[in-house]
């Protein structure tokens, strides 16, 4: 058993705080981004979707997938037709070893995209 001390001092510096992390739970800055859906025949939807900013690319696609499913109504899209295109914030950053395919499109024809 401890021991009650007899005097207490109310002076004295408080000690610091514990602070717990939590891993499940993680705050990012929310990352507002134009996205453009197109289907299997060329009809393209744009919209702004705001995500944190540590969105990976897969959940960039299950997220397109379930859109165009909504959007394409009865005709259900397999996961694996559909391709991320990006457009790297730093082109002299991102390597060939960081991307598996890569798409060279004109910007009149991007522009025609995101319509």
């Amino acid at each position: 058993m401890s021991e009650i001390p007899d005097e207490i001092d109310f002076g004295a510096t408080l000690p610091e705080p514990i602070v717990q992390m939590s891993t499940t739970h993680v705050t990012t800055r929310e990352q507002p981004t134009m996205v453009s859906f197109v289907d299997h025949r060329g009809r393209v939807w744009t919209t702004e979707i705001t995500l944190p900013a540590n969105t990976n690319m897969h959940t960039v696609l299950q997220i397109a997938k379930a859109s165009l499913d909504l959007m394409m109504g009865q005709k259900k899209l397999d996961f694996n037709d559909l391709h991320v295109l990006v457009e790297p914030k730093d082109n002299h950053a991102t390597t060939l070893a960081e991307v598996e395919r890569v798409v060279v499109m004109h910007d009149n024809q991007m522009k025609k995209l995101e319509k």
